[in-house]
């Protein structure tokens, strides 16, 4: 029995030896360059490609896929970059105006208060402007500790805008020019050909942004675009600041006299800057 499946196992092993060379001699004969092959072996070639194919492109398609999505956050990570350094580059170039403004606005002031050799000064920020009452007053960083006191003038670089209405330790309320408050009117003078004209503040107009100057006789000529300045009459403004220019003239319901029409020199909507004007002590 032991012999007999001894043999047969023998059997076997040459029997896959067989089928191996077999095969393998299969194998050698279709792979030879000179033999044509057959028509069955051509659609399994063809076959064996277009499955070939058929399994690649998804594979590929979803390859290129990837590739082009990594791509894109790549670019688009570029761009969030370059748009946070161009958001930080305006931001900086904004500032910079508006230091390069501060800066000239602070240097026109230095020169106006050269000119005012008979008052001392002090410089101040404002601090405060209510939005209700934006054309009435102002609040600044300097009060009675630096010498500030009520009536004096109060100026910028563009001319003047009010006096020191009332004052804390710290700070100072400024009343406008712009106030409709015209009980306190300030002496003005308009220049003409070699003389003045005189007359008093009296108001102003938000919407026009104009003064109105009051007392001014019928018969006297007044030129368009003529300088008015103040008179320094009552002593807590100075002589000599300027007001405006004239814009129009307009005669009263019996002709007998005129309101000139002023364009306010200062702009009374972009104030951050002033000057008090006070006498003795030492400039600040």
């Amino acid at each position: 029995m032991y012999k007999k499946r001894k043999i047969e196992s023998k059997y076997g092993i040459c029997i896959i030896i067989f089928v191996a060379l077999l095969i393998l001699g299969i194998m050698m004969y279709v792979m030879k360059d000179q033999r044509k092959p057959t028509m069955v072996e051509q659609g399994m070639q063809d076959a064996i490609l277009y499955l070939e194919r058929l399994v690649s492109y998804p594979i590929h398609f979803i390859s290129d896929q990837i590739d082009k999505n990594r791509e894109k956050n790549r670019i688009y990570q570029q761009y969030q970059q370059l748009q946070e350094r161009a958001d930080a580059i305006e931001a900086e170039i904004s500032r910079s105006h508006e230091l390069e403004s501060q800066l000239e606005e602070m240097k026109s002031l230095l020169e106006l208060n050269q000119t005012l050799t008979e008052y001392t000064y002090v410089n101040a920020t404002v601090i405060t402007r209510n939005l209700d009452h934006w054309y009435q007053t102002i609040t600044i960083d300097k009060g009675k500790k630096d010498g500030i006191e009520e009536n004096m003038a109060v100026i910028t670089n563009q001319g003047l805008i009010g006096q020191i209405l009332h004052t804390t330790y710290a700070n100072s309320t400024v009343k406008l020019l712009t106030s409709a408050d015209a009980s306190h009117k300030i002496s003005v003078k308009i220049e003409g050909n070699g003389e003045y004209i005189y007359g008093l503040l009296s108001g102003y107009d938000e919407k026009t942004k104009r003064y109105q100057i009051e007392g001014i006789a019928e018969n006297t000529e007044i030129v368009k675009g003529a300088h008015v300045i103040t008179t320094g009459f009552g002593g807590s403004i100075p002589s000599g600041i300027l007001i405006g220019t004239v814009e129009e003239t307009k005669t009263d319901h019996f002709d007998l006299a005129r309101t000139v029409l002023v364009n306010a020199s200062v702009n009374f909507d972009e104030i951050r800057f002033v000057t008090i004007l006070k006498t003795g002590g030492v400039s600040e």
